[in-house]
């Protein structure tokens, strides 16, 4: 579990900078897309040719939306909101995926919590523990954005100041 955590920690930092560097996010997506349809067709035609139902219209327009909404739109998202955070803010919020499609699962009663059995009062401090922990990462982001925003000021006048010295001190030798 260790390896594909910091597999995807890698991945995701160099992601980043791609995108920094000015790289299309839908190139990307579908360059990713490419790759894994590459290594995993032979897998799944081996491995399922003889259980796969036949493709017909409607198992075809079910995978079309699962692949258009499921995966792409899910990974664009991903990457315009890296593109404005880090790759340790992306990392951390990939891990809140599976609360919110358990909380927009359960109004259309899709999925049930009952909150006296292991595996409800599991799902329940899961969703817990991620809201208090997005709402904690949240706020160290402000709080980190707030510091560096007054150290880049600090530093920003410390200059203006050791600038108008220097132009001072020109002046007075001039004189």
């Amino acid at each position: 579990m260790l390896a594909v955590e910091v597999a995807y920690a890698a991945m995701n930092t160099m992601i980043k900078t791609a995108i920094d560097e000015g790289m299309n996010r839908l190139i990307l997506i579908t360059l990713r897309q490419l790759i894994a349809t590459l290594f995993m067709a032979p897998v799944a035609y081996f491995r399922e040719r003889k259980t796969r139902p036949k493709l017909t219209t409607e198992i075809f327009v079910y995978l079309f939306f699962s692949a258009m909404f499921g995966t792409s739109l899910t990974q664009y998202l991903f990457f315009f909101g890296l593109k404005y955070t880090t790759a340790t803010f992306a990392c951390a919020f990939l891990n809140m995926v599976p609360v919110l499609t358990f909380l927009i699962a359960l109004p259309f009663r899709l999925e049930t919590l009952n909150v006296k059995t292991r595996a409800g009062i599991a799902k329940l401090l899961g969703i817990i523990i991620c809201l208090v922990g997005a709402t904690l990462l949240t706020f160290y982001k402000g709080l980190y954005l707030l510091l560096w925003g007054k150290s880049k000021k600090a530093h920003s006048s410390a200059a203006k100041t050791t600038e108008g010295n220097e132009e001072h001190q020109v002046q007075l030798q001039t004189v």
